[in-house]
């Protein structure tokens, strides 16, 4: 007996039942969404949580008005953010887990979004293979398993992308375009206000409706939208603006940094060649069988949404990082559905073009999405690892939450170093954090601090101190780290070393 395999990516010989119609069409539209969602779930709380996420977890806890009163002076950028796992968090109790929920779904809605555009403009089984090269790309996974927002700004940047289509295709055949129009506008002001990086889609956008051509009403209506929707970010890029000392750790960008990139968005360098080998097949793309005209998406396909987005942000934040360097590809991961579009159509197209029957060529199309999967597969175990995310702070504050005892100082060598014990505060307990005046303030998201003196003064009262530091310690005479560390080390000895990843920490014991 010979199986029928029923296709959901492409149209079968003969007529097909309404029920299996519906049934392909609610697989294609949302197979790629519980792809995400699965991958994004798998291994979530395994990666420790690293700074970014620790400050996250700590400024999402504080009351809306210490949010505001923090983000006047530094983060501006991520208020937005911040207030929105703020309140994810008073509807459950907060934990790494529940911090990175919102991006886990953030990510499959926009495998939602991915494929839903590249359905009407180059049928299902593109949008399907393009949802799915969404979902499997490892750095995407990164950042559904990440407590920041960068995957809720890539979701507002789908959402508008599709809201641009649908817009440009409504006033083509007539109809309403204000509800469209007005979302677009919303989803720009959302994705800015999560980042203002996200503006840099707009340019991306602009040379789209420009190659679509749809028409002046058309043009005009996108433009009055975008700067809505730019305008509504404009007090928070205003804040932002003042508070550029907070990449001033970035380094600028050299040659291979685009090649860094192009291996991060295709999930690897091993899977590099085949995504490129899908790039290059959506030249030889055909309209879809058996369709004449339609929607202006299905006319001029795929190309003239998907080359701009994926080029424009990261090549304009390329150049600007020349001068001063701004440059993160988490600050521009929404460009990857851009590629993600190509890497639909481009299998779309190589399948339309073999000799076989639909079935077939659609279990071809989907081999290649899942080889180019299975080649991101080291990656994405090596992302679920306790370092995973770059550090392994859980590691060094479980190793203090065994050995510590009731009375015990901790001392961090420099600010940021707390953020351990702010991702992982139950570790921490019943030990003293000597050095700590305020958990929280606002001029000092690290904590506010007494002088180094007055710290190493009360240090005399304790007989066992854990001293917290990273790889590079300022031991330069009469610097904080110098003066901690030597009323540390002066009465002590050291009685243990335990590090992960280039911090370590230390117990001295009298």
């Amino acid at each position: 007996m010979t199986a029928t395999l029923p296709s959901t990516l492409g149209a079968a010989a003969g007529p097909r039942p309404p029920q299996a119609r519906r049934l392909r069409r609610a697989v294609a539209a949302w197979l790629p969404s519980a792809v995400a969602l699965t991958l994004g779930l798998l291994g979530l709380t395994s990666p420790s949580l690293w700074r970014d996420e620790a400050v996250s977890y700590t400024v999402a806890q504080e009351s809306v008005g210490q949010i505001q009163q923090l983000t006047r002076t530094v983060d501006a950028v991520h208020e937005v953010y911040y207030l929105l796992v703020h309140l994810v968090f008073l509807v459950g109790t907060p934990s790494p887990g529940l911090l990175r929920a919102p991006s886990v779904l953030a990510v499959a809605a926009t495998a939602w979004f991915v494929a839903a555009t590249l359905r009407r403009l180059a049928g299902p089984r593109a949008g399907l293979l393009a949802g799915l090269s969404w979902a499997c790309v490892p750095l995407v996974s990164r950042y559904a398993q990440e407590g920041r927002s960068y995957a809720l700004v890539s979701l507002a940047v789908a959402a508008a992308v599709y809201l641009l289509l649908r817009g440009v295709e409504a006033g083509e055949a007539g109809r309403r375009t204000a509800w469209w129009w007005s979302g677009y506008a919303v989803a720009v002001a959302v994705a800015g206000a999560l980042n203002v990086m996200a503006l840099l889609s707009l340019p991306a956008f602009a040379v789209t409706v420009a190659l679509w051509r749809p028409g002046w009403a058309a043009a005009l209506r996108w433009a009055a939208a975008s700067v809505l929707g730019a305008l509504a970010v404009l007090p928070v890029a205003l804040r932002s603006a003042g508070q550029t000392n907070a990449v001033d750790w970035l380094s600028a960008p050299t040659w291979r940094t685009p090649f860094a990139l192009a291996a991060d968005f295709a999930g690897g360098r091993a899977a590099l060649p085949l995504v490129l080998v899908a790039v290059l097949l959506v030249a030889l793309r055909r309209s879809p069988g058996g369709r004449s005209g339609g929607s202006p998406g299905r006319r001029r396909g795929p190309v003239a949404l998907a080359v701009p987005l994926l080029l424009l942000p990261p090549g304009v934040l390329l150049l600007v990082s020349l001068q001063h360097s701004f440059y993160q590809p988490r600050y521009v991961l929404y460009a990857l559905i851009g590629l993600s579009f190509l890497i639909g159509a481009g299998w779309d197209a190589a399948a339309r073009r073999l000799p076989v029957r639909p079935e077939p060529a659609a279990v071809a199309a989907l081999a290649a999405v899942a080889a180019t999967a299975a080649l991101g597969i080291p990656a994405q175990l090596q992302l679920r690892q306790s370092d995973g995310h770059g550090s392994d702070a859980r590691a060094l504050a479980e190793a203090v939450a065994v050995r510590a005892r009731p009375g015990d100082a901790v001392v961090f060598a420099s600010l940021p170093a707390r953020s351990i014990a702010f991702a992982y505060p139950r570790d921490f307990a019943g030990t003293a954090d000597v050095a700590l005046l305020s958990a929280f303030n606002p001029l000092k998201p690290d904590g506010l601090e007494r002088p180094p003196a007055a710290t190493a003064a009360l240090l005399g009262r304790y007989a066992r101190v854990w001293y917290v530091y990273s790889g590079h310690r300022n031991l330069r005479t009469g610097t904080r780290d110098q003066v901690l560390l030597q009323a540390v080390s002066g009465t002590r000895r050291l009685a243990g070393t335990w590090s992960a990843d280039g911090q370590s920490v230390q117990l001295f014991t009298r």
